[in-house]
């Protein structure tokens, strides 16, 4: 058999090659410190027909002068310009690509090591999968972790909508996760399936660009692998922010009934749909005890109740614990309470009595482990 050697000298089986054809694109938003180690990580991994797609999106630094100079020196590298969010700017990435498969990448994170978009497409070739979603490992200030699945298997249509799409829906603890960056799609479906997504968004694009690429009828099955290729360095972007619970759950207002229309849509199936809604619960119960442990002042922490549970999404979610469910047995105690959201007062004391009164000093520290519980998925 022939073999060729790629730009880094590395042999590698040519009737293989010819069959790749990846686009891996990054969304940009004042990247410019770090842009280039990204880029020039990519650009060196042993894969041949690459095409990297550079999408800036509002950036006031020089991350746009950065993105020119590297297309003009590498013919693999395609510098576009997107509106500010970056689910619009992950959306023009993927409608400029011309990939057979289609992966993300932040600007802020890496590869485990050179082979590893190479073993990503062949992954692909060997399942015949629409998706797959890979382990990651995540960096949090230099200690290392794998986290994923513990074994690979396939999923049809019918199970992924049964049972696996909850956590595409935001749930938590779920098998599937709603991030972009530890998956590769196929191409041709991605690029009908996000067609219509037009929110700009910051913090829960991947859970709203995940919604329109697995539910679209087009995907007939996903597969969940245990390697891991992708670095995410946790800590360093917008979800490590103080404030990023509360602004995810601004989100939400956009984010949930999007994502749950497409659901009924795609008619999936009770448990997906009710772990969504129960993480919507612990969500909301979650800011709350953040507001509280904080030393806002009661009024304020009640204003807070009062804004959230009049959102549609929030009512919604409430709503479907108040109906018997579908095996006919009652709810648990903890989700009668979180979704009783009727009476604020009400509200407001069950979630001080189930922190205690706890000394501001001791509150700083509970707030992070209070929202890491909640929120971890944003952290994977």
């Amino acid at each position: 058999m022939n073999r060729v050697s790629n730009n880094r000298g590395i042999g590698i089986e040519r009737c293989v090659l010819m069959s790749i054809d990846l686009s891996v694109v990054i969304p940009i938003h004042n990247g410019a410190k770090i842009l280039k180690r990204t880029i020039k990580h990519i650009l060196n991994q042993e894969i041949a027909n690459l095409e990297l797609i550079l999408v800036e999106n509002g950036s006031t630094d020089a991350s746009w002068e950065i993105c020119k100079e590297v297309q003009g020196k590498d013919t693999r590298v395609v510098a576009v310009r997107s509106k500010e969010g970056t689910s619009l700017a992950r959306k023009e990435g993927v409608l400029c690509s011309k990939g057979k498969y289609i992966c993300f990448c932040d600007q802020d994170d890496y590869y485990i090591h050179h082979k590893a978009l190479f073993s990503m497409v062949m992954t692909a070739e060997r399942t015949g999968a629409d998706i797959i979603q890979f382990n990651t490992i995540v960096n949090n200030f230099g200690i290392k972790k794998k986290v994923g699945v513990e074994k690979s298997f396939i999923i049809n249509r019918a199970e992924l909508l049964d049972n696996y799409v909850g956590g595409v829906l935001g749930a938590y603890k779920a098998s599937i996760t709603p991030n972009v960056w530890n998956k590769i799609y196929l191409g041709k479906t991605l690029r009908i399936a996000i067609q219509d997504l037009n929110e700009a968004l910051v913090r829960g694009e991947d859970l709203y660009f995940n919604a329109f690429a697995f539910l679209h009828p087009d995907v007939r099955s996903v597969a969940l692998d245990t390697d891991a290729y992708y670095v995410w360095n946790s800590g360093i972007g917008t979800s490590s922010s103080p404030d990023s619970g509360i602004l995810l759950f601004d989100e939400y207002q956009v984010i949930k009934p999007a994502v749950l229309l497409l659901a009924k849509k795609a008619q999936v199936g009770f448990e997906p749909i009710m772990r969504s809604h129960r993480e919507t619960l612990n969500f909301l119960n979650a800011i709350v005890a953040q507001s509280i442990l904080s030393g806002d002042c009661k009024t304020t922490t009640l204003k807070l109740i009062e804004r959230y549970a009049g959102m549609s999404f929030v009512i919604e979610a409430a709503k479907f614990f108040q109906v018997e469910r579908n095996d006919g047995k009652e709810w648990d105690e903890h989700i009668r309470q979180i979704a009783d959201i009727w009476n604020i007062e009400k509200y407001y004391e069950r979630v001080y009595a189930s922190i205690g009164n706890v000394p501001l000093g001791i509150a700083k520290y509970k707030i992070k482990n209070v929202l890491k519980k909640t929120l971890v998925y944003l952290n994977r």
